[in-house]
């Protein structure tokens, strides 16, 4: 949902909460 340290999904790398 929002970028943080972990995983709701992966943008390029980023993970996302």
């Amino acid at each position: 949902g929002v970028p943080r340290d972990t995983v709701e999904f992966t943008i390029n790398g980023t993970s996302y909460t």
